[in-house]
């Protein structure tokens, strides 16, 4: 039992149950199992019972015998319980969203008051001394959660709950199996996801609730304790009794007893509860079958099935008494995990928790919770095969593997398949995007990229972003065909999911529903010969329009003649039109309405809609209309995006490649120049180097003689007192220049300034002489006298002059020659004059003149000596000062000389220094610009190696197989010989075989084909081949490469109702495969008038097939037929009900009616 204890017997006690379900089928082991709680209730005398939702299965439409059972079961339990209380359930009510009128109403429950309750509303109670809440169904849970958290936690921490609940991670089905099995024990278990946890009611005692039908605990954690606390549960008190396949195995049912003082629970077994089980096919054929297992059950054939040994293993078996055998075919039943698995038992979603519930198969039991039942436990398996949606990642694996690649594409392999799935994830990504998108091929490489929202394999697998999911809610038909004024038909309510068979009169409008779908979607009619105004009805002739909205949000409008809206089509989102959908022109209008659905007019026709026009028309195209309309049909006209996509991620990089080609041409010019310019530069070095070195030999060869003239100035002793009085110092040369010119020039001067002394002196000596001359002789008459004037006015005049330089020393000289003359004449004078004269005497007088005159001659004469050796010395000195200039100019010389070599030397240096460093520069900037070089060619061979990725995809996306170049993709081999498109295609048709052949064989469905069957017809009911049919490798094709039908079926031979099963086989197979990989997700299937040329076994047939597929593939199937035959077949246990729509031609134009009652009209 679980976690469950025994209940107390002391104190009162109550009796918990939901989901009795009443209803026709198996009316009778439901009664059972309501006698059975009744029993269980009078022999545990339980004071209370609660009943927590679905009492139920139907909303609507219950027949009567159904409520009376109900009804009689209520009462009988009120004889022996004094109170029952009724939480409503899902099924419980009427309507959707109307929480008071319910289904319910109609066994007039009130009768039975007060003894029985009916709770349709969030209400607190005590009962027997517990606080109690209750929690009817609703759709929104957030009403039922905020209800527990407005609990205090005392109170909360002591009432007990009891809802009808979906709950996440709760377990909705057990068992997943699937007929035809080896181990059909091996299976899955599917779980709720839903918005709405367990720990939201962990703050109440206990919570019980229905709605899912396997018995379930679900305990909150206990962080400090491995012992599972039941205080805070939530209990799912289960179905008492199996009620459909998907409780197969899930035995341990009934009703659960409660204490609710101790709050400790028991599970009470039904015996009853059985009514679902399995049978070997082998033990069937060979008779060994135990009869008290299967007789008055359901009964599911397990083993390797074919189709004549079911037939055969199933005529068995109803002669056993058993209720029913499973339908089975190699597609399989098992419902898709976006269908609900109860066949509308408990199935319900709340509308809070659908937007998140999953599409993909049923996941394996997650770890989280602490779950715990109080029945069976079992492992999982995988459910029945079906058409699987078309994996892209694996297939782009599998593409790439399949290929003999060249070495540098092999070495990438893995990389390789990853461009090839984001290519394909982009391509969804930006599928019906206006313009030129920009893509950065970078992100397509790159490992650790998850931008642009960056997918992983397993995600890329998963559905497109880009499926329009076509489930119908409301068509709206106005002044259309046959329709005159309005009829508005709901999709929820006056056609509910399931086969509806839509029957009446010829002309009487029959047809219109499936034409205004088409019309309004694509603008065209399924019929031909239609011109665009002959929609338009011809009694009103205007304001013709279609409406046909989506459970998206999505509506699509469409207008003929209309007085306001002319002839537009109108999108609109949650009713907001939707402008970029409406284009100048009804062409790029249409264009985008069909990128927006994901399908085209051609395509719908084919797998959406199944008339005379389009039935047999797939076998009559030709070979590539075909194949465009497979591919088409199956999502593959992605495809075409993907190639776009491929191709403009080869120009973008194509351009990454030119621009690297560009700079690594300009960067080679570049080097070539700073080449050339190094070498130059080089040159210029040596040379200067060169330039340098002779500089500093001239150099020192200048000093080297600038000691020697030094060497010979000390040697020539003029570096001595003297010449130091000058100052001069060879070894100092420089700074003792200036000292010694001053100090010649001083002396120069001083002599120069004595002479002038000396000379002004002798001037008046001789001034004196000349006028004691004068007075003694009067004027000279000789020649003497007149020389001595002559000298006399010679000296005078040079004392006159006043020459610079040399010539000043010359000019002293001369002065002082003249001089020495003038005294000489006058020396010479007086004796002349007295021999001349011959006077021999003189007088006293004279004798004082002449001893004056001679005394001042004296004076004169050492005056001239004086002045004499006063020019000597001064012309020693000038001789002295010019020897002196002279080595002192040479030495200057010679230092500016050294100076200017020492320049040269230092520019020559500096020069060399400056081109060593620019050659350095140089070279350093040619290894950087060679290292540049290098990576630009690494990234240049990167670029190639990375475009050689996009070339291939570019190929293998391609329409047709390109071979190309073993230097851009990969080598051309037998094995290659299809692209990437191709490869899809023929794996998708290799599906759709199997499923041709398996929709065949249902289509076949009796022994008498079984047996007359020949050929590959027969080969389909042949036991190796039908071993075979749920593989993809299936051989005995029922189309060729060609997608022409095989020859083995003699397609052409057979007769109209023969060819008819092959026609309907590819349609539904097309349509398994379409759903499952189609952009365009419709979950409704239109038949109009198709099943004429068929026997009644061949309907029969389609009815139960079509039974199927309203179950496992799409939501709705309307089917168009004259055919009361049809109309009253039995669609298999599998299927829910079907409904009959009449149409008839009334005064206001075509009328529609279910149950005699009209609807879509006002």
């Amino acid at each position: 039992m679980g976690h469950a204890r025994a209940v107390s017997r002391h104190g009162v006690r109550w009796l918990l149950l939901s989901d009795l379900h009443f209803k026709h089928s198996d009316l009778d082991r439901v009664w059972h199992t309501a006698q059975w709680i009744v029993a269980e209730a009078e022999r545990n005398k339980v004071g209370r019972a609660v009943v927590c939702g679905d009492l139920l299965t139907s909303r609507t439409m219950q027949p009567t015998h159904v409520l009376s059972a109900c009804y009689r079961f209520i009462g009988l339990l009120s004889d022996v319980i004094p109170q029952v209380h009724i939480v409503l359930g899902n099924h419980d009510l009427a309507y959707r969203r109307d929480y008071q009128t319910t289904a319910l109403d109609a066994l007039n429950i009130k009768r039975l008051a007060p003894y029985v309750s009916l709770h349709s509303i969030i209400a607190q109670y005590e009962w027997d001394g517990r606080p109690v809440l209750l929690l009817p169904f609703r759709e929104e849970q957030n009403e039922l959660t905020e209800a527990v958290a407005a609990l205090g936690p005392d109170e909360a921490g002591r009432t007990v709950a009891f809802a009808h609940l979906a709950l996440n991670k709760a377990i909705t089905q057990r068992y997943v199996v699937g007929a035809g099995v080896d181990n059909p024990r091996a299976t899955n278990t599917i779980m709720y996801r839903g918005l709405t946890g367990p720990d939201r009611f962990a703050s109440l005692a206990r919570t019980f609730t229905g709605h899912f039908h396997s018995h379930q605990t679900i305990s909150q954690k206990q962080s400090d304790s491995n012992k599972v606390d039941l205080r805070g549960s939530v209990t799912y008190l289960g179905s008492p009794l199996q009620l459909n396949w998907a409780d197969l195995y899930d035995e341990q049912r009934g009703v659960v007893l409660f204490d609710p003082e101790t709050l400790e629970h028991e599970l009470l077994i039904n015996p009853h509860a059985v009514g679902y089980t399995t049978a070997d096919l082998q033990q069937v054929l060979s008779g060994q079958v135990d009869e008290g297992a299967v007789t008055d059950k359901h009964v599911m054939l397990v083993g390797k099935l074919t189709h004549l040994k079911y037939v055969t293993a199933r005529d068995k078996l109803l002669s056993l008494g058993v209720r029913s055998v499973r339908n089975w075919t190699p597609i399989g039943f098992a419902l898709p995990a976006d269908y609900p698995p109860f066949s509308g038992l408990g199935a319900s979603v709340p509308a809070s928790d659908a937007a998140i519930q999953r599409l993909e198969e049923p996941t394996k039991d997650e770890a989280g919770l602490a779950t715990s039942t109080d029945g069976v436990s079992g492992s999982a398996a995988g459910a029945e095969t079906r058409a699987e949606r078309l994996d892209l990642a694996t297939e782009t694996r599998e593409y790439v593997e399949s290929l003999n690649l060249d070495e540098s594409l092999l070495l990438r392999r893995d990389e390789l398949v990853l461009v090839g799935q984001r290519i394909m994830q982009a391509s969804r990504e930006i599928d019906g995007q206006d313009g030129e998108v920009e893509v950065n091929y970078h992100d397509f490489l790159n490992r650790s990229s998850h931008a642009a929202d960056t997918k992983t394999a397993a995600e890329l697998a998963g559905p497109s972003t880009h499926i329009f999911v076509a489930e119908p809610r409301t068509l709206t038909i106005t002044n259309f065909l046959g329709v005159q004024n309005t009829i508005t038909i709901d999709f929820q309510q006056d056609i509910p999911r399931g086969l509806t068979f839509l029957v009446g009169g010829n002309g009487s409008g029959k047809s219109t529903v499936i034409e205004a779908m088409a019309w309004c979607q694509f603008g065209r009619c399924i019929r031909s010969g239609l011109a665009a105004n002959d929609v338009v009805n011809d009694n009103v002739g205007k304001n013709c329009s279609v409406k046909l909205e989506f459970s998206n949000g999505y509506a699509i409008t469409r207008y003929r003649k209309h007085n306001i809206h002319k002839n537009r089509v109108v999108v609109s989102l949650r009713g907001e039109p939707q402008p970029q959908l409406e284009h100048p022109d009804a062409r790029t209008t249409q264009v985008a309405i069909n990128e927006l659905l994901g399908t085209d007019y051609e395509t719908y026709v084919r797998t959406v809609v199944l008339s005379h026009e389009s039935a047999a028309s797939f076998l009559n195209l030709a070979p590539t209309q075909r194949r465009d309309l497979i591919e088409a049909s199956l999502g593959l006209s992605m495809l075409d995006q993907c190639g776009l996509m491929s191709r403009l991620l080869l120009r973008y990089i194509d351009i990454d490649v030119n621009e690297v080609e560009g700079k690594l041409e300009g960067l080679v010019r570049t080097m070539q120049y700073s080449e050339r310019r190094l070498d130059d530069l080089d040159r210029t070095q040596k040379g200067l180097e060169d330039e340098a070195e002779e500089a500093v030999a001239s150099f020192e060869a200048a000093i080297q003689d600038h000691a020697a003239t030094g060497l010979r100035i000390n040697r020539q002793g003029l570096y001595n007192e003297e010449y130091k009085h000058f100052g001069y110092d060879h070894r100092n040369k420089g700074a003792q220049a200036p000292e010694l010119s001053m100090n010649c020039q001083l002396e120069i001067l001083t002599l120069q300034n004595q002479i002038r002394i000396e000379q002004e002196k002798l001037q008046q000596l001789e001034s004196s002489y000349t006028k004691m001359r004068e007075q003694k002789h009067g004027e000279p008459t000789s020649w003497l006298g007149r020389l001595q004037q002559q000298l006399r006015q010679r000296v005078e005049d040079m004392a006159a002059a006043h020459p610079i330089g040399l010539r000043k020393y010359f000019h002293a000289m001369e002065t002082s020659i003249l001089r020495f003359l003038l005294m000489a004449v006058g020396s010479l004078l007086p004796r002349f004059e007295v021999s001349r004269d011959g006077s021999l005497g003189t007088s006293a007088q004279n004798l004082n003149q002449e001893a004056a005159i001679s005394s001042l001659l004296q004076d004169i004469q050492k005056s001239t000596w004086r002045l004499q050796s006063l020019k000597h010395k001064e012309k020693l000195a000038i001789n002295h000062a010019v020897m002196i200039s002279e080595q002192l100019a040479q030495a200057i010389r010679a230092q500016k000389a050294c100076e200017a070599l020492q320049q040269q030397v230092t520019i020559k240096q500096r020069d060399a220094a400056t081109y060593k460093h620019l050659v350095k520069t140089e070279q350093s900037s040619l290894n950087s610009l060679r290292s540049e070089r290098d990576a630009l060619a690494t990234k240049l061979q990167e670029l190639t190696a990375n475009r050689e990725l996009f070339v291939f995809w570019s190929s293998a996306f391609a329409k047709r197989t390109a071979r190309t170049s073993s230097s851009s993709s990969p080598k051309s081999t037998a094995k290659a010989t299809t692209n990437f498109r191709e490869h899809i295609l023929a794996k998708s048709l290799s599906e759709l075989n199997a499923l041709l052949a398996q929709v065949l064989t249902a289509l076949y469905d009796d022994t008498r084909h079984v047996h007359i069957a020949t050929g590959m017809l027969r080969s389909l009911f042949d036991s190796e081949s039908a071993d075979n049919m749920n593989s993809t490798s299936y051989s005995g094709f029922v189309l060729d490469g060609t997608l022409a039908v095989h020859p083995s079926l003699a397609y052409g031979k057979r007769s109209s109702g023969e060819r008819k099963r092959v026609d309907l086989a590819l349609f539904f197979a097309l349509l398994q495969l379409a759903r499952a990989r189609s952009a365009h997700r419709a979950h409704y299937v239109l038949v109009d008038e198709v099943f004429d040329n068929l026997d009644e076994a061949g309907q029969a047939a389609v009815v139960r097939w079509c039974g199927v597929m309203s179950q496992a593939v799409v939501g709705w199937i309307v089917v168009i037929t004259h055919s009361q035959f049809l109309v009253e077949q039995d669609p298999g246990k599998d299927a829910s009900k079907v409904l009959i729509v009449r149409a008839r031609m009334g005064n206001g134009g075509t009328e529609l009616f279910v149950n005699e009652r009209r609807i879509g009209g006002d």
